[in-house]
């Protein structure tokens, strides 16, 4: 019979690969009770001793060994190349595919691929959510004769109309009572009248409202004033399209899956008058990031969704609900002196009664020049007191930081295995269509063949090999 050679052929043990080179043949006789997977091949003196591949019987094979039996006799001890014997079977092979190094899909994830502990990009990007006023505007809610249902009625102020307005009601000369007043007006104290004082970040001129006149009491502020007509703010259409579009950085890695895991990329926001947050990278992948924003006028209440559209708004995906405070309420306050300025008269009519309870001997033991008085709860009566509406709020965080920030971290990682472990694929392929390594996944070809060969077979293409 006769054996075809190969002399220094290079080849990988998990390879279909078969020579294409010229071989050089020799007419050989088998060993007695030899195996065909692992034969031992007889033949004369004169074989190149470089010779490393052979094939017989339509068989491929490594050369284990060659051996000296005599002077003019060697043998050639082999071991059968399962895969390039049966390329062609392997190649019409379809199964599912674990990892292929000429076909993948770069968004599933490669637990090949290793992180590094090293911050190597990193990015931002703002989105204005409302038209953004350093100076605000400030929204006072009066209990007046207004038309609205609560009683209550608010007005948007610039702060130049707030400081008019209040140098207007607490100047004690505004409020000088006529003959025709009722006595109930004489206590009348406009600071009872102000609910709440809140500033937003915000102009004046994208809150909604109508010109009108303040009024508290009975009394009227002069001038023209905005006043609310809605309850709260909608971001919609404010700037001309339909749900704000969030502005996103830079991602160092584009086109795979370390775009959007984890491991490669960590996500986070800043949501004004929330904080900071954590948010998942795999919602970057959707596109079209839009925030819907609601401010309530009357709490300082906002409330944010994050959300995927499509190019006609319809929803794709709900990310996340944010809510927070982005009205800062101000603090007023006022000193109230029982006896002078308003209420003047019911604070003597007070000192004038205390008086009353003492008869003249109570004085005869002050010394001259004392100013101590011996009436407890005089000092009270005569000394302002102070009152204070509202709490402060901490407008330096929205002055500061105003816009929506999206910052995107990048981590390292290791190489790339693709040319010895390949990359994920997981799809159903035929094996002829794919080069190079592969992997599959469950693998169970059927031999004509015997079960040895068949079960090798196998091994190899569940544990990776090259279709070469």
């Amino acid at each position: 019979m006769t054996l075809k050679t190969w002399a220094n052929f290079s080849k990988k043990i998990n390879s279909t690969l078969q020579p294409t080179g010229q071989s050089r043949d020799y007419t050989v006789y088998l060993k007695e009770n030899t195996s065909i997977e692992k034969p031992v091949f007889i033949l004369g003196t004169g074989i190149n001793a470089g010779i490393n591949y052979c094939q017989c019987f339509g068989n491929y094979y490594f050369v284990d060994d060659i051996v000296m039996i005599s002077a003019d006799q060697v043998e050639v001890h082999c071991t059968m190349d399962v895969l390039a014997t049966h390329k062609t079977a392997i190649g019409a092979y379809t199964c599912h595919i674990r990892r292929s190094a000429s076909a993948h899909d770069p968004y599933l994830i490669d637990e090949m691929v290793s992180q590094e502990q090293v911050i190597i990009d990193e990015n931002y990007a703002t989105t204005e959510l409302w038209p953004i006023d350093q100076s605000g505007c400030y929204i006072i809610r009066i209990v007046g004769e207004g038309e609205s249902p609560t009683g209550i009625t608010s007005y948007i102020l610039t702060p130049a109309q707030l400081n008019t307005l209040l140098s207007f009601m607490f100047d004690e000369g505004n409020f000088v009572d006529e003959l025709s007043d009722t006595i109930v007006k004489t206590f009348f104290n406009p600071f009872q009248y102000i609910v709440s004082l809140m500033w937003f970040p915000l102009s004046q001129s994208s809150v909604p409202g109508t010109t009108d006149q303040i009024h508290f009491g009975w009394w009227y502020a002069p001038g023209q004033y905005k006043k609310l007509t809605s309850a709260f703010f909608y971001n919609y259409n404010w700037d001309g399209v339909n749900y704000q579009t969030v502005n996103v950085p830079t991602n160092f890695y584009q086109g795979s899956f370390k775009a959007y895991h984890p491991s490669f990329t960590q996500l986070n926001a800043f949501f004004p008058g929330v904080g900071t947050v954590d948010l998942d990278p795999m919602i970057l992948s959707y596109g079209n990031l839009k925030i819907p924003t609601c401010i309530d006028w009357v709490t300082g209440n906002v409330f944010y969704r994050l959300q995927s559209r499509d190019n006609n708004d319809s929803m794709i995906a709900e990310h996340g609900t944010f809510s927070g405070q982005v009205g800062v309420p101000v603090p007023i306050g006022q000193l109230n002196n029982m006896a002078e300025g308003i209420g003047a008269a019911d604070g003597l009519a007070r000192i004038a009664g205390a008086l009353a309870t003492y008869t003249a001997s109570a004085f005869t033991n002050i010394s001259p020049g004392s100013d101590s008085i011996p009436m407890p709860g005089l000092k009270n009566l005569t000394s302002p007191t102070s009152s204070i509406l509202g709490n402060a709020g901490n407008r330096a965080s929205i002055t500061s930081f105003p816009r929506l920030c999206l910052g995107i971290k990048n981590f390292g990682c290791g190489d790339d295995p693709t040319p010895t472990l390949g990359k994920p694929l997981c799809r159903n392929r035929q094996i002829n269509t794919l080069s190079g390594y592969v992997q599959c996944n469950g693998a169970s070809i059927a031999l004509a063949a015997p079960d040895t060969e068949t079960q090798a077979v196998n091994n190899y293409l569940n544990s990776g090999f090259y279709y070469e």
